[in-house]
């Protein structure tokens, strides 16, 4: 039985995939691509508009239905039967009880009246705990995830019928690499796990964060005069798509993606919880960017291409997305022990996560640098498994160093 985290954070990729198809078609709508300047407009659909604010208005309530919070628990409570309160909260006279409810009780409160004998202590009821996380184990989800790319390279070798169990593959492929790590790093506390509630916003702004990294991204872009289709073209790319990718790109989407970081704030108690929430940040927005790239390839370059694609993507980018918002995530956490000051620390760890997402870009982007050279795919290669070793050292150094303000102290 699938643990019932996973349908909520495949409808939050629902929900955010209609936000980001309705924003861009808006975006699009009233800022027109061109090309050899001529816009190209929107095809014109009726009612085009109308269809784009019921986009808007489904994912956001998608989105709000699944984060809302739940109601407080109660705590129950028995009273005496003629109405009123006990003479002291949490014991009732015997024969006389009647219930009724209450939202806490404090334990200090409570002393003991002097008519100890007549009164009885009811059992306590206590508050339902915080849902834990229900996310798989970090194995099984690796495991998951290499079943999806052998079964995708199956399917669309044999085709037929067996089509239809591509979409699983797909989804798969797409989000099993972003939740192992989220799960790896859940996994790891000392303490009371977080509430599943506080992950999953923080895992949904990563998914919504990239709306405006692509709006801000595409701005970004035409006011360098880049050509995004160079790359899906396989031509040679100029100074205005190199500095897109490596420059414009690293520092939007790092700068937006720890964003999400201000919705947990009364969570960052340790540096731990910062690494967590931050890499959840970057884990959905990692998810949302894996499923919009595996759907281009697939349908530019066809099936071998789409089976390179996710794994590289599974086993790489995912990753990368992890480094800079836990960077942000354990500082701002220190920050708030007052170990250092934020506008020392934050600024340092954002430009961290800058210099490693520009140096994958730039190390991704070789082969379109110099689209003539044989040799520089494999230049390529190596730079990429540097940064990833890089990547996963970061992460690893992060967790251990945040676990270690984790650990339970002794009493003394």
């Amino acid at each position: 039985m699938l643990p019932r985290g996973l349908f909520r954070i495949y409808g939050l990729v629902l929900g955010n995939l209609l936000l980001l198809m309705g924003g861009q078609l808006a975006y699009l709508y009233f800022v027109p691509l061109e090309q050899d300047g001529t816009p190209l407009l929107l095809p014109a659909v009726p009612l085009l508009p109308f269809f784009m604010l019921i986009m808007l208005c489904s994912g956001a309530l998608i989105v709000g239905a699944l984060l809302q919070k739940m109601p407080r628990p109660l705590l129950f409570i028995p009273s005496r039967k003629g109405g009123g309160l006990p003479p002291f909260r949490g014991y009732f006279l015997p024969g006389q009880g009647e219930r009724y409810y209450h939202h806490e009780l404090p334990e200090d409160d409570l002393p003991l009246p002097e008519m100890a004998e007549e009164l009885v202590e009811p059992p306590w009821i206590q508050p339902v705990p915080s849902q834990p996380l229900e996310l798989p184990a970090a194995k099984w989800l690796l495991l998951g995830f290499l079943m999806a790319i052998a079964l995708g390279v199956a399917v669309l070798a044999e085709k037929g019928e067996f089509l239809l169990l591509f979409p699983l593959a797909f989804v798969a492929a797409f989000s099993f690499p972003a939740l192992l790590w989220v799960s790896y790093i859940y996994r790891r506390t000392h303490s009371e796990p977080e509430p599943q509630r506080m992950v999953l916003i923080a895992l949904s702004w990563g998914m919504f964060a990239t709306l405006p990294a692509s709006l801000l991204n595409d701005s970004g872009g035409r006011l360098l005069g880049a050509d995004p289709m160079l790359m899906l073209e396989g031509g040679a790319v100029g100074r205005a798509e190199i500095l897109l990718v490596t420059v414009v790109a690293p520092l939007v989407e790092e700068a937006l993606k720890p964003l999400g970081l201000l919705f947990v704030m009364s969570r960052l108690r340790t540096p731990y919880e910062g690494v967590l929430y931050g890499a959840a940040c970057g884990m959905g927005f990692a998810m949302m960017e894996n499923m919009l790239y595996d759907l281009l390839v697939l349908i530019w370059y066809g099936a071998d291409a789409w089976t390179i694609n996710a794994f590289a993507r599974g086993v790489g980018s995912t990753v990368l997305h992890a480094v800079g918002p836990a960077l942000v995530g354990f500082a701002l956490a220190l920050s708030q022990r007052g170990d250092w000051p934020a506008n020392r620390v934050v600024p340092a760890a954002y430009l961290g996560g800058v210099i490693v997402h520009g140096a994958w870009n730039g190390a991704a982007t070789l082969p379109f640098i110099f689209p003539d050279d044989p040799q520089i795919a494999t230049y390529s290669w190596v730079a990429l498994g540097l940064v990833l070793v890089a990547c996963l050292l970061l992460v690893r150094e992060l967790l251990r160093r945040g676990l270690a303000y984790d650990e339970p102290q002794p009493e003394p």
